[in-house]
């Protein structure tokens, strides 16, 4: 009995470091990694799909959320604002000789997102067009770990700057002084062009302006990366009673939100996406196929719920499979909501 219960007490140590290892392996900002999934046959390009969303419906400008797995909690800040194209030129950072080729409207949109997780802070920040078209995504990482990513959505092409510091001496002079930097870019075909590509921040706001309303309702949105183009479809799934607990703020008052409410459960899942143009070329759709990496998103594989308020449009519950944690949910814990 002596010898099972060492083994016993060697294996729950051995899954506890593996765990902090996933976590600190995981993309800590708790942003996009969005791949395809192999086990997913690629998607054909469906002419039938209108994506439209009400730019004038976001109804909150804070949340807060929270998971709590075993010893490790995660933390994620999520704040939306509008900016006018002045306002939208001041935030990005622009190389005058391409500043024409910005796609920045009358009327933009800025999400940022702020986690923390195992001593490393991430700010992310991301700005879109009216169209929900992605422009600028910036991510910076500090704490146990040290990175700057910055994505620039220009007309036709993906340029993206990687840095890192060099040397230990570098890692408190600021991501600007950083001297281990990569620069690529990545060209889009004309196929590619035509499609509303954004990033994974801005699932929060698709949710709070498409016309999703009830079980059956779909939208269609893209992402890249180096391999090619992801689709991601969000399918309206049926209306579920959860329990919450969070509070809500609107001007200068405060409400405690405990109990059940009733929300309609939305499922995100993602494929490799490949127009009809491309299904003709053999060598095109087998390198499709051939792509092992998987769409993550906030340290969740596969297919993600998502719990929405229908009323204030806000996503109170995500739920998911996390590597060797099984199914986790991460909770609003407090939105803060427009005057009206």
């Amino acid at each position: 009995m002596g010898n099972e219960q060492k083994m016993l007490s060697k294996n729950i140590f051995l899954k506890h470091i593996t765990l902090i290892l996933l976590f600190l392996t995981l993309p800590l900002t708790l942003a996009l990694s969005a791949h395809a999934n192999s086990a997913s046959a690629p998607r054909i390009e469906d002419e039938n799909v209108k994506n439209k969303l009400n730019t004038n419906k976001v109804l909150w400008t804070n949340l807060q959320y929270k998971a709590s797995l075993l010893f490790i909690s995660l933390k994620a800040n999520v704040s939306y604002q509008t900016l006018t194209s002045e306002q939208a030129n001041q935030q990005l950072n622009i190389d005058k000789t391409t500043a024409k080729e910005w796609p920045v409207s009358t009327l933009n949109h800025q999400i940022t997102m702020q986690t923390d997780l195992l001593g490393t802070h991430s700010a992310i920040d991301l700005i879109m067009n009216n169209s929900g078209s992605a422009i600028q995504r910036t991510s910076l990482m500090t704490g146990r770990k040290n990175y700057y990513h910055q994505i620039n959505y220009l007309n036709g092409i993906i340029n993206s700057i990687k840095k890192r510091p060099l040397k230990k001496n570098e890692k408190h002079l600021g991501f600007k002084n950083w001297t281990d930097t990569s620069i690529n870019n990545f060209q889009l075909n004309s196929v590619q062009q035509e499609l509303l590509i954004t990033e994974a921040e801005a699932i929060f706001y698709i949710i709070a302006t498409s016309k999703m309303s009830k079980p059956g309702d779909k939208y269609t949105s893209y992402v890249y990366d180096k391999n090619g183009i992801t689709q991601l479809n969000f399918v309206a799934q049926d209306y579920k009673s959860i329990k919450t607990k969070y509070y809500r703020y609107v001007g200068n008052t405060k409400k405690r939100i405990k109990g059940k409410e009733k929300t309609l459960r939305i499922r995100l899942s993602a494929m490799r996406y490949i127009s009809k143009s491309d299904m003709k070329s053999n060598n095109k759709h087998n390198k499709v196929q051939q792509n092992k990496k998987s769409f993550s998103f906030l340290g969740y594989k596969g297919d993600i719920d998502l719990y929405v308020d229908l009323d204030t449009r806000v996503i109170l519950q995500l739920k998911g499979k996390v590597d060797y944690l099984g199914s986790v949910s991460i909770k609003l814990k407090s939105v803060t909501l427009k005057n009206s």
